[in-house]
């Protein structure tokens, strides 16, 4: 028999071993041997003593050929040595320990072991006890494991455990029995992560599927014995919802929804919703339940971060729209203007972004409007009837920026060859003899129109002391060939773009001034005023509400200027509205918000609205309401934009419109209506765009254009008291969908310039075509 070795020397046999590895074996042998003859083997050194005793007497036998040992040297090998290997190799399971068993497991070992073995005992079914069969029941013990979900597949390493040497029904990398959850995170009933719902089960996935949610996060299943997801326990991903992005809770399968089918890939494909049983259902690569896993379609939650987040996706993968089939939250979201919302049920609905709707996939296209008819070009058109390419007509473009020829790629985009273009079309022959002169100074606003611009001054303006106006009511033309003095015969005005807010008072006075100074001109030219667009809602400085709003809100306002004094206009603001926002502000309808509301003024909007109606029943004696004051109405987000109704001295009803703060526009008008008040004295009142209509106690007080524009805002009725009244109804503006066609970087172009456009205000070629285009030619100027 081989001397026993000291500690020391032990230690030094097992220097071979890494010392990482070894501190990592004096860990794991603590509970070795915790039963019976081996619990005094507990102590360290006697357990290092063991396994190098153990090792210096295979080396001995091998030397010496001898096998006789006693019965208390037999104990000590078998179940000191033996079990400490086995007990290592089932609770460590790592790669040093295999190395270990082979390192001892040389072919003369093994034989010199077996003759040791196999004289002393067997397995108790007849069996010997060899070292080939301690290794395999060690394999196979770790397949069970396996099995039973113990061992993970990075615990196999090296090939100490394959596929080959496994049970039938182990599990590995490459094979998952169904059903079989590869993940050692939980024990017995218990679940791990933070707040997961009782019934649970983490399901650790591989990693190439944590990288396809973005986040190294768990997902939780339950699967019934066939290996299915279990209809009602649904599948969560910890993210990226805004109240689990940083995996505060997961409450119950109502948070999701579905439960999502991972594809090979690792990408969501389908969608198992505890609504059908557990079939699948699949959903297009741009839903947004593909999109951004987990995001909540019940609305009861803000999801500002998912909705940015799919939009963001979707953007860098080229969809141009993103399918929403419930209620989405997103009360902060902005810059969503590269994707289109969209819903094939009909069901889909977006809360609290500006500007975003769920458009469903039933929307029609934009329906033409007549905003121009022969009757707004009357002028012009006995103008042309005489004119000859010598003496030909003029029509002059008085604008900002869109009338210039800038960030386009062909000569065709810009506006003045495509208006070119819509006079040919319709002209035929006799276009010969218009001539287009444009006038257009980039950069410009009301303001500068109305006297000298504040901006760069382009050739023809030669005098650069001299208003706007003087190039515009007489030109002189003699460079073209044409007279000196000539005037216009239609001009067309086009600002707004650099509008910083709604109407001022001072911009209603410019605006009345340039159309004043125009319509005096003799003979009189025929004007066609263009509502214009807001710019790219993608922009840092121009995208925002305040921004956009400003210029929508003067949209309405052109609109309303054409409307009051009866000119025509080209709405290249509604063409871009159906384009890039798919809603058409012109063909609004009303939606009741409140009725039957007994309350004191000031009565308040619910909420913010571009248009809006109502039906009042004013209580009391006609003394007592309209010696509090006049009823005020506000019309518009215009300050001062208001409807003032007041109980003229012989007791009839009078109105006044102001366009804005000090701005008369349509001056005090007394009716022939009783103003007296009581339980018939019942106002009913709605305005839509530029057109007013007001009736009190069933008579007509106004119907026709008024100003004012169409920016956001909260209507109020105040009569500087607290008058009581009763609201039968108040109700705001919708605005039914259309196909949408401009993403922005459609509308305005990228970086690249490779479709022109600035990316903020001047429009791409493509924008230039769904805008320039289609509006001029389906302008009606004969």
């Amino acid at each position: 028999m081989a001397d026993l070795k000291t500690p020391a020397e032990a230690r030094t046999i097992l220097d071979v071993y890494t010392k990482g590895e070894v501190s990592a074996l004096l860990d794991s042998l603590a509970d070795v041997a915790s039963s019976g003859e081996s619990s005094a083997l507990l102590d360290t050194d006697k357990l290092l003593l063991t396994i190098a005793n153990y090792k210096a007497l295979i080396e001995a036998s091998v030397a010496t050929g001898s096998s006789n040992l006693g019965d208390t040297d037999y104990d000590l090998v078998l179940v000191a040595g033996l079990n400490a290997i086995r007990k290592i190799a089932l609770s460590t399971r790592r790669d040093w320990m295999f190395k270990s068993i082979s390192s001892i497991t040389t072919s003369a070992a093994m034989a010199a072991a077996d003759k040791l073995l196999l004289s002393r005992a067997s397995d108790g079914a007849g069996r010997a006890i060899t070292w080939e069969n301690l290794v395999l029941g060690i394999i196979a013990e770790l397949g069970e494991m396996a099995v039973k979900n113990t061992v993970a597949e990075d615990f196999i390493e090296n090939g100490a455990v394959t596929n080959q040497k496994l049970a039938p029904d182990a599990v590995t990398a490459l094979k998952i029995a169904d059903g079989s959850i590869t993940t050692p995170k939980h024990a017995d009933e218990s679940v791990t992560g933070p707040k997961i719902a009782n019934d649970a089960v983490t399901y650790d996935k591989l990693a190439d599927i944590s990288e396809s949610l973005g986040y190294n996060t768990p997902v939780v299943a339950e699967t019934a014995a066939d290996g299915k997801i279990v209809a009602g326990r649904v599948v969560y991903p910890n993210a990226p919802r805004l109240n689990q992005m940083d995996m505060l809770e997961i409450t119950s399968q109502a948070n999701y929804g579905g439960a999502p089918v991972y594809g090979p890939n690792g990408k969501i494909v389908a969608v198992i919703p505890w609504s059908t049983g557990g079939f699948p259902v699949t959903y297009e690569p741009n839903d947004i339940r593909v999109l951004t896993p987990g995001v909540r379609l019940d609305g009861a939650m803000n999801q500002d971060t998912a909705i940015i987040r799919a939009h963001d996706i979707a953007s860098a993968a080229g969809y141009q729209e993103i399918l929403i089939e419930g209620e989405v939250v997103a009360t902060d979201a902005v810059f969503l203007g590269n994707v289109h919302f969209r819903s094939a049920t009909g069901r889909g609905k977006l809360t609290g972004a500006y500007r975003k709707r769920v458009i469903p996939l039933s929307a029609t296209p934009l329906a033409p409007l007549v905003d121009v008819t022969p009757a707004h070009l009357a002028r012009f058109n006995a103008a042309v009837s005489v004119a000859t390419p010598a003496a030909p007509a003029h029509v002059v473009i008085m604008s900002d920026s869109w009338g210039n020829p800038n960030q386009r790629i062909g000569e065709h985009s810009q506006f003045e060859e495509q208006l070119r273009r819509a006079l040919r079309a319709q002209y035929g022959s006799d276009a010969d003899c218009i001539n287009i002169v444009n006038r257009a100074i980039g950069g410009t606003t009301w303001e500068d129109a109305a006297g000298i611009p504040d901006e760069s001054l382009p050739p023809w303006y030669t005098d650069g002391g001299a208003d706007w106006l003087d190039y515009i009511t007489t030109m002189d033309l003699t460079d073209d060939g044409f007279g000196a003095a000539e005037v216009p015969s239609l001009i067309i005005l086009m600002f707004g773009m650099n509008q910083p807010e709604a109407m001022t008072a001072a911009d209603f006075d410019w605006i009345e001034h340039v159309l004043d100074t125009l319509q005096a001109v003799s003979p009189q030219p025929d004007i066609l005023m263009v509502a214009g667009a807001t710019p790219s809602s993608m922009s840092a400085t121009r995208g925002t509400r305040a921004a956009q709003e400003a210029r929508l809100s003067y949209a309405g306002t052109t609109r309303a200027f054409a409307a009051v004094r009866n000119l025509g206009v080209i709405d290249f603001g509604r063409y871009f509205d159906a384009a890039h926002w798919g809603e058409d502000l012109r063909r609004g309808y009303f939606v009741r918000l409140a009725e039957e509301e007994v309350t004191a003024l000031t009565y308040t909007w619910p909420q913010e609205c571009r248009d809006f109606a109502f039906q009042m029943t004013v209580d009391g004696t006609d003394a007592d309401f309209w010696a509090t004051g006049d009823l005020v109405i506000q019309l518009s987000d215009v300050i001062g934009n208001t409807l003032v109704l007041d109980e003229d001295v012989g007791g009839n009803l009078a109105f006044t419109v102001y366009a804005a703060t000090g701005k008369v526009s349509i001056a005090r008008t007394v009716t022939g209506v009783d103003a007296v008040v009581g339980s018939d004295g019942i106002i009913t009142f709605s305005v839509q765009g530029p057109s007013l209509i007001v009736q009190w106690r069933g008579n007509e007080v106004y119907n026709g254009p008024v100003h004012r524009g169409i920016g956001l805002f909260t209507p109020t009725i105040s009569n500087g008291g607290t008058s009581d009244v009763t609201m039968n109804y108040a109700a705001i503006g919708e605005y039914p969908a259309c196909v949408p066609s401009l993403t922005a970087i459609e509308a305005w172009g990228d970086a690249s310039g490779d479709f022109g456009g600035n990316e903020e205000n001047h429009l791409s070629e493509k924008g230039r075509a769904a805008i320039f285009t289609r509006a001029l030619l389906e302008t009606r100027f004969r």
